[in-house]
């Protein structure tokens, strides 16, 4: 009896443990703390070539003169041994803003007339240093100017003019930059002061120069008549004068009417427009320059021609000087 009982009552105390354990932990309550994420270290890239900005070259123009004041270090005439005139002009300018001045030598030449010393050359040496540029001409002036055709670079150029024959005035620009001596570009037209005799004279060439990079002047045209329109040569790549082609050039000439003469509507539409009668005094507008040209009578109203490689009005078989008295050719 007391054998069974005694392992009972060990099961009994052991249970009551149990349970009583069980009672007494709590349970573990949720963290509220934000967990610590520890850094991780990102490689660092090597040979990784950085590109680094390269500040803009700084440089200083050196001022320049105005055409009409322009003056030279040095000018002297004489005769070589084979009579010819001579005369040479020097100038010391910074032509590329380098920080050093370079001497620019111009040497005129006159070979018809031994025995005096003209104003006007026939020929002449443009010099810096080593290099040189030459010029022919019926009627050159003896001078030059510097000039800047666009502002933006760091480049001056030198302006040679001649009067041409049957005052047909050109100018060359020529440019140096430190390794080149050349020519870029002749245009039509007078820079700088005119002289006359060897004497400076009020007047100044057509030739405007404003350092926007186009250089605007008078140029002849031979279409339908002789007549001066204001063309524009624009400086590329600081390489060339290039003309800019315009889609219209005005002529505002007035001429009368030698015969009638029906005009078309417009350049794309070849309907016949108004009829022009003879003895109209009517104004020649407009042009290509190639081919069509605009005609306004005194009503205003306006009509259109085109002509073709021999000077003839299509359609008409009339040529220009037949169908209007008034128009100017040079001869």
């Amino acid at each position: 009896m007391k054998r069974k009982y005694w392992p009972c009552l060990v099961s009994v105390v052991a249970s009551s443990f149990l349970l009583f354990s069980c009672a007494t932990v709590p349970p573990k309550e949720p963290s509220t703390e934000t967990p610590i994420i520890e850094p991780t270290e990102t490689p660092v890239e090597t040979n990784v070539e950085t590109e680094v900005e390269t500040p803009a070259e700084e440089y200083t123009l050196a001022p320049l003169e105005t055409p009409d004041k322009m003056s030279y270090d040095n000018i002297k005439s004489d005769m070589n041994a084979m009579t010819v005139n001579l005369l040479q002009i020097t100038k010391k300018f910074d032509l590329n803003s380098d920080g050093q001045e370079e001497e620019i030598v111009l040497i005129a030449r006159d070979f018809v007339t031994p025995d005096a010393l003209p104003d006007l050359y026939e020929g002449y040496e443009l010099i810096i240093g080593t290099l040189e540029v030459r010029g022919y001409s019926a009627s050159f002036e003896p001078r030059f100017n510097i000039v800047d055709l666009d502002k933006t670079d760091r480049y001056r150029e030198i302006a040679v003019s001649e009067y041409g024959e049957s005052e047909d005035p050109a100018t060359t620009f020529i440019r140096y930059d430190g390794t080149v001596l050349e020519v870029i570009g002749t245009i039509p037209g007078f820079y700088g002061k005119r002289y006359v005799n060897g004497n400076p004279t009020e007047g100044l060439g057509k030739v405007s120069v404003d350092g926007s990079g186009i250089v605007k002047t008078l140029k002849t045209s031979f279409f339908l008549m002789t007549w001066n329109y204001e063309a524009e040569y624009q400086l590329e790549d600081g390489q060339s004068l290039t003309e800019i082609k315009k889609d219209l050039y005005p002529m505002n000439h007035q001429v009368t009417m030698l015969t009638d003469l029906t005009l078309k509507k417009s350049r794309t539409d070849s309907t016949d427009g108004i009829t022009l009668k003879k003895g109209d005094v009517v104004t020649l507008k407009e042009c290509d320059n190639a081919k069509w040209v605009s005609v306004m009578n005194t009503a205003g109203e306006i009509g259109w021609f085109a002509l073709d490689e021999k000077d003839t009005i299509i359609g008409t078989g009339k040529t220009a000087s037949e169908v209007f008295d008034g128009l100017f050719i040079a001869g």
